[in-house]
């Protein structure tokens, strides 16, 4: 017999494995011991109906001439019955990296899936979209969606590929929630319930033997479960099993050397786990070896209480802005904590206050401009954990806390002065740590889902920007929507040098027209296709009076990005051939985003610019996210301190129809209303909840009047339901702001006079809504309608589709050469009634029947 087999109770991954390993061994048979999961019995019952395999339990064994093995690298975790029967070779596929003298292919990766499907793709072995999709799953599961910490770059590759070959991902995502099995549970369980917790100078361990008569599948993402739910800085998992031992090591941070601790074992490290095995007579002996050995291999960490400044300089919340100014100037100090009724409510930063001096609010209160997210520490915290809280929170220092009491403060200043540097095993620990994890690969990411010619063009950019010598970036919302998987075709490039002078470059490549405005630092690329580029010098922005135009310099990708809306739009991807693919994140741009956060860079940019208030409204209804706790203070704060009225009309009016074309318009309508932002942009209008509601019905109708050859302007809709009521001079003035039509007025009054009439009849009739109505223009009709229940309002479109339909074929010539009736009011009197007869249901052949008959006086 040939056999391929896999360790007992085999989950997705070792399976999968197993299939793949078939199609290299095509004359091999798959023997399975143990019990197959529900949902992977499913998964084969639905997708592998046809496929071949056998329960060890239901097949009588011949002697064994070729044995291969995937997912697991020990020969005791092979069924004893299958041992026994081999003859021949033994050969094995594992992905642990680990080689117990045996003989096999053996590589880190966060999946045997992946190692296996390296191996078909390598001999060329063409696959089916089922089998694909099944391996695809088991990568997904295995890897816990690429987010276990054994996740490599080569899982996401191998992936990348299976969809290449027609991987479904509605198959993967009905199957990619993992099921713990009965015994995993009970694991769980006992691992937490054993644990042992201990503490080296405010570093938490917490360790944990178990016994088990066999070592579960999955088995790192057990610890990986279990590191979660029991939140200790280290956890060191131990599974014992005759003389045999998998040690499992999961920490936040590089505290402790494991690779010393465990010394004697044959050791895997990956980022933030490392996997042990070794053979040993006594486990909990050896366990007490672990422990000692932590000791001695933890890095020394003072606390916070150790380099804390204490006691702290504050600042009152009711101090006025210039004050803390005058502080901070005497002091040297960057931040100051605010206090109101002896607790501490937020941080003022220099950077604020001197942005504040510079607007001309120096007598704002601190507490009008104070960060209000305070970042903590106890006294007994590390300084390491003290310096990851700056990193995380982008913050320059964190408050001490001792029972909510304020003892002191660190910054990055005190942590280097500290000695715990010279503590450290290496500087090396301490200069990762200082530094942010900004950025991240995610070039398989831009191939799956920016369609290939873009990607051919960003892919020349980055190549003309490595000729030239020129970082070059795509930055903005583009980076943005490619993370949220949403079609966004504006490019916007920049560069770390001079844009005009990369658009030259470029054109060498393409026939393309460039623009050059040297005024603004910026370049255009338009593409004979239509496509455009806008290609500008990484900048920096300063604003000498709010709400106006910033003046620009030349800068970084950092500052460039630092000056943008929102931490969701201050992203960049690099486009260089050496980094192509490499995102840039700054300020934890990528975790509001998976949080659905819309937040500020800094307090006072609302000042700076106050359409960023339409604009967090516009992106908040647009992603149903929702604007972060801060941000929406300061928003509706600088919206009732009327920074919105000194924006120009040109600029709020093109960001407010940047809402009215968003797919649902009416949530950020409603938003703003909500936010007491459109009494500022309106004011004078008398804003209430039933215009609010006319809107809504304007909104939402629209889209019935555009079937009909109804399309008003959005905008002037607005304008005209906001303004129904308004007073003559409240009307031009916003008519003067927003540089709209003088026949808006006349457009008003007469909605006015239409909307009465229609309110006047009991019983409309589609002749009474003629008299009323005629045809008048789009806006007015959508106007007037908004007033209106469903009922009139279908009755109004109704009449409006008879209109059009009923247009008598008699015109005032006919009436004149066959009738002979005079020029004059008359003609208009019949026609009139012509076309409200056929309107009622008139046909055509008897329009000159109802002429006679209307001229007799019978009509």
């Amino acid at each position: 017999m040939k056999i391929i087999t896999t360790h007992t109770d085999p989950d997705f991954d070792a399976f999968s494995s197993a299939v793949a390993a078939q199609r290299i061994y095509p004359d091999h048979e798959i023997i399975i011991s143990g019990h197959l999961s529900r949902q992977l019995t499913d998964f084969l019952g639905a997708y592998f109906p046809s496929l071949s395999y056998h329960l060890l339990k239901k097949i009588e064994l011949k002697s064994i001439e070729s044995l291969i093995v995937v997912d697991c690298s020990e020969k005791d975790r092979i069924p004893e019955e299958i041992i026994e029967k081999l003859k021949g070779k033994l050969f094995f596929y594992d992905h642990h990296g680990i080689q117990m003298n045996t003989k096999g292919v053996f590589k880190e990766r966060g999946s045997c899936t992946t190692l296996m499907c390296e191996e078909l793709k390598k001999n060329k072995i063409n696959i089916t979209p089922t089998e694909a999709s099944f391996f695809a799953t088991s990568i997904f599961r295995e890897t816990k969606n690429f987010t276990l910490m054994t996740t490599t770059h080569k899982d996401l590759e191998i992936t990348s590929w299976l969809l290449r070959n027609n991987a479904s991902l509605e198959i993967i995502s009905n199957y990619i929630e993992n099921e713990l099995t009965y015994n995993q549970q009970e694991i769980l369980e006992t691992i937490i319930s054993n644990v042992e917790n201990f503490k080296l100078n405010g570093v938490n361990v917490g360790i944990s033997l178990i016994k088990v008569e066999n070592f579960p599948p999955n088995i790192v993402e057990m610890a990986e479960n279990a590191w979660k739910q029991l939140k200790y800085d280290n956890l060191v998992l131990a599974f014992s099993k005759v003389k045999k031992m998998i040690i499992i090591a999961r920490y936040k941070r590089e505290d402790i050397n494991f690779k010393d601790v465990f010394k004697d074992a044959s050791v895997s490290i990956h980022p933030y786990i490392t996997i042990a095995h070794i053979e040993v007579d006594e486990p909990e002996s050896y366990i007490e070896q672990v422990k000692k050995r932590i000791k001695k291999n933890a890095f020394e960490f003072v606390t916070a209480e150790d380099i804390m400044s204490a006691p702290v300089r504050t600042v009152l919340s009711k101090m006025p802005v210039h004050e803390a100014s005058k502080i901070m100037e005497n002091t040297g100090h960057s931040g100051l904590p605010v206090i109101k009724d002896n607790k501490v409510v937020g941080v003022i930063t220099l950077k604020d206050v001197q942005k504040a001096m510079k607007h001309e609010l120096k007598e704002k209160k601190v507490e009008e401009l104070m960060n209000t997210k305070l970042v903590t520490v106890k006294k007994s915290d590390s300084v390491n954990k003290a310096l990851l809280k700056m990193v995380e929170n982008d913050v320059g220092r964190v408050l001490v806390l001792d029972e909510g009491i304020l003892s002191g403060i660190i910054t990055r200043t005190d942590i280097m002065r500290s000695s715990f540097i010279s503590k450290s095993t290496t500087n090396k620990v301490f200069e990762k740590k200082s530094l942010p994890p900004v950025t991240v690969n995610i070039k398989e990411l831009l191939e799956a889902r920016i369609p290939s010619q873009i990607l051919t063009i960003l892919r020349f950019i980055g190549i003309v920007g490595s000729e030239i010598n020129m970082p070059v970036f795509v930055v903005g919302g583009f980076v943005r929507d490619v993370l949220l998987n949403r079609k966004n075709y504006d490019v916007d490039i920049v560069v770390e040098g001079d844009s005009m002078t990369f658009s030259r470059a470029f054109k060498k490549y393409f026939e393309v027209k460039i623009v050059d405005h040297p005024e603004f630092l910026t370049s255009s690329i338009f593409f004979k296709n239509g496509f455009r580029i806008d290609v500008t010098t990484a900048r920096t922005e300063y604003y000498e009076k709010p709400a106006v135009l910033p003046n620009v310099e030349v800068s970084t990708i950092r500052k460039d990005l630092y000056r943008r809306d929102f931490s969701i739009n201050a992203m960049a991807i690099k486009l260089n051939q050496e980094e192509f693919g490499l995102l840039y994140d700054f300020f934890g741009s990528r975790r509001d985003l998976s949080r659905g956060i819309i937040r500020t860079l800094y307090n006072l940019s609302f000042v700076e610019d106050p359409t960023r208030i339409l604009r967090a409204i516009r992106f908040e209804q647009r992603f149903g996210f929702i604007i972060e706790e801060r941000t929406l203070e300061m928003l509706e704060h600088f919206t009732e301190e009327g920074y919105l009225e000194n924006v120009t009309g040109q600029r709020i009016r093109e960001e407010l129809e940047k809402i009215l074309e968003e797919p649902e318009p009416f949530k950020g309508i409603k938003r703003m209303y909500e936010l007491n932002v459109l009494q500022h942009i309106f004011s004078g209008s008398s804003i209430n909840s039933r215009k609010i509601e006319c809107l809504g019905n304007a909104v939402k109708r629209q889209k019935h009047y555009s079937q009909i050859n109804v399309n008003p302007k959005l905008f002037y809709i607005v304008i005209m339901i906001l303004y129904f009521d308004a007073k003559e001079e409240n009307v031009k003035n916003v008519i003067d702001r927003y540089g709209l039509p003088d026949r808006i007025e006349d457009w008003i009054n007469k909605s006015w006079r239409l909307k009465q009439k229609i309110q006047e009849k009991e019983k409309l009739s589609y002749a009474q809504l003629y008299d009323i109505l005629k045809r008048p223009k789009d806006e007015i009709i959508v106007t007037v309608d908004s007033c209106f229940n469903k009922e009139i309002s279908e009755k109004i479109r109704n009449y409006l589709i008879l209109y059009e339909k009923s247009k008598p074929s008699t015109t005032g010539r006919d009436l004149i050469e066959q009738f002979n009736i005079q020029e004059g009011p008359q003609i208009r009197e019949i026609l009139n009634a012509l076309y409200k007869a056929r309107i009622e249901g008139l046909s055509e052949n008897k329009e000159k029947e109802f002429v006679k008959e209307y001229l007799k006086g019978g009509i």
